[in-house]
């Protein structure tokens, strides 16, 4: 991974991913998740650093997202750090360094400057959130307020995505499958 990248956790199937683009470009209005990125190293050294892991860059296939609060975002999963709270959810084009006010001064000045003219900001949700998670996998999701249904206008496929918040922390868990295969039965 490039320095000053995050990884990301693209949602759904790639078939649906492409079906969806294809939609939109047929004038077609729906929405979702394109992918999800964990704000972590770019924060280190700056006056936010405290927030590493905590903000949540959501990309979606098409603006007109405006209308997501915290209400819309729900987060499950997790294992000794449960549950994951939303403090705000704003677009990332609507964030500057005079607001929104539920916004921290020093997340809303790294937000208003992160990687200027390289993300299309109409897209993209920035989640704020009470915790860094664990190292287990959680699943953001899309929802109408109160409800476990998308919100209107979001495919259901497409509405949730599932990471980790410790995607660049090193780990003393080795999850690599064992492929090693048995030796052969032999006659005696």
């Amino acid at each position: 991974m490039e320095p000053g990248q995050n990884a990301r956790y693209y949602c759904g199937d790639e078939e649906r991913r492409e079906a969806l683009g294809r939609a939109l470009v047929n004038g077609v209005v729906i929405n979702g998740i394109d992918y999800l990125e964990v704000v972590d190293t770019e924060l280190i050294g700056t006056p936010a650093e405290s927030s590493r892991q905590q903000i949540l860059l959501v990309q979606c296939f098409a603006p007109g997202i405006d209308s997501l609060d915290p209400a819309n975002v729900r987060i499950d999963g997790g294992v000794r750090i449960t549950p994951v709270l939303i403090r705000w959810a704003h677009v990332l084009s609507d964030i500057s360094a005079a607001g929104p006010a539920e916004i921290p001064g020093a997340e809303r000045d790294f937000l208003a400057n992160y990687r200027p003219g390289e993300l299309d900001r109409e897209r993209i949700l920035a989640v704020g959130t009470d915790s860094g998670g664990d190292f287990s996998r959680y699943t953001l999701s899309f929802v109408a307020p109160g409800e476990t249904v998308p919100p209107p206008g979001f495919d259901p496929r497409l509405s949730s995505v599932s990471f980790s918040f410790k995607v660049e922390c090193p780990s003393d868990f080795d999850c690599k499958p064992d492929s090693s295969c048995p030796p052969p039965d032999l006659n005696e």
